[in-house]
């Protein structure tokens, strides 16, 4: 984060934080928040069980109330929308066509949203092929993280 925050203040014609500090201070309260949910992210990777996925929609239902635009940034994806993304890929990797973030019927914002960062040029251009997420999620439901997986 450090870094991220460090090439955010380099480049300032391209801003990922808000300009408004309070904006941006909540959105760093949710950077910093989402470390609760990647347990359950793991536990899910692992598990694929409905008390697993339920823990973790449950975790996620503060970034569904914290949501009230297209994207976290407003218009524009910003830092939180871009800091939280890669779970979300792995995830939808993970589960491929059955993956449903709104199962429970609590996250519609976060489905919309999941489609618009699908939808933004810079997700496409990063975005890790299948076969490697499936790798990397492997070694996390083996216990054993590796995130250097080709």
């Amino acid at each position: 984060m450090i870094i991220c925050n460090y090439i955010d203040d380099f480049y300032p014609e391209h801003h990922a934080h808000s300009a408004d500090p309070y904006v941006k201070a909540k959105q760093q309260i949710l950077i910093d928040h989402f470390g609760n949910c990647v347990p359950f992210f793991h536990q899910v990777f692992g598990q694929k069980s409905q008390e697993s996925f339920d823990k973790l929609y449950e975790a996620l239902v503060v970034y569904e109330e914290a949501l009230d635009s297209q994207f976290f940034g407003g218009s524009k994806p910003g830092m939180l929308d871009f800091m939280i993304w890669p779970w979300f890929e792995l995830l939808s990797a993970l589960l491929g066509p059955d993956f449903n973030l709104n199962s429970t019927g609590k996250l519609p914002k976060l489905v919309v949203w999941f489609k618009n960062m699908l939808a933004n040029d810079t997700v496409i251009k990063t975005k890790g092929s299948p076969e490697i997420l499936l790798k990397y999620v492997k070694t996390v439901a083996e216990g054993k993280p590796n995130y250097d997986v080709e």
